[in-house]
């Protein structure tokens, strides 16, 4: 299969409707451990002053972990992708907010950040 900017766009507008629809819920998120690879590693470099939720470094298992918050719909929406082919890293500029289902309230306020993604054919 040919790599191409339209199909790892495409890829990565699938990978944030799963986000979308199986974060929370502890019997979604396990749906989306198929999408990181088995050593995938999670280093979040730059966390909102809010962050206390999150931890810096996490395995695949762990932010799946951290992905499980009932009650609660955390809502991403990608900005932009900026996509490097030849070494397969996808930078994504999102928002980020949290809300409490029930209220409709965010818990968490609204923030913008990034995330770079070292992508691995499959």
């Amino acid at each position: 299969m040919d790599i191409t900017q339209e199909k790892i766009s495409e890829w990565m507008d699938m990978y944030f409707t799963a986000v979308r629809n199986c974060i929370g819920p502890l019997e979604k998120v396990p749906e989306l451990g198929k999408l990181f690879a088995e050593d995938f590693e999670f280093v979040y470099l730059t966390p909102p002053t809010t962050a206390e939720f999150t931890g810096r470094r996490a395995s695949r298992e762990g932010l799946l972990m951290q992905m499980v918050h009932p009650g609660l719909r955390e809502i991403i929406e990608p900005h932009y992708y900026a996509i490097n082919l030849e070494k397969l890293i996808v930078c994504v500029r999102f928002n980020d907010r949290t809300v409490d289902e029930a209220s409709g309230k965010d818990i968490v306020p609204p923030f913008q950040a990034s995330a770079h993604y070292t992508l691995v054919q499959a």
